[in-house]
C-alpha cells in the first residue's frame, strides 16, 4: 500500500479540494483525515523563530572584566 501525503484547509462551506493526486482514474483509495496538531512556528515558546540573527561584535570579549587573576 502506497501512501500520500498533503495538507489541505477545510473551506468556509466545510468542504475540501484535493487536486493533482498521483493515483491512476479509477483506483480505489482509502481516506483518513487526521487532524494537525499545533504547526511549530504557531508556538510562543519560539515567537523568534526564523529572525535573522545579528552580531554586532562576534569576536569581542564576553564579560572580560569578571575574570579575576590568580597571581
Amino acid at each position: 500500500m502506497e501512501a500520500y501525503k498533503t495538507d489541505i484547509i477545510v473551506r468556509e462551506d466545510g468542504t475540501i479540494v484535493i487536486e493533482n493526486l498521483p493515483f491512476q482514474k479509477g483506483q480505489r483509495l482509502e481516506v483518513i483525515f487526521l487532524e494537525q496538531s499545533k504547526a511549530a512556528g504557531d508556538d510562543e515558546t519560539y515567537a523568534r523563530r526564523g529572525e535573522p540573527i545579528k552580531y554586532s561584535d562576534p569576536f569581542d570579549s564576553v564579560a572580560e572584566d569578571e575574570w579575576e587573576n590568580a597571581n
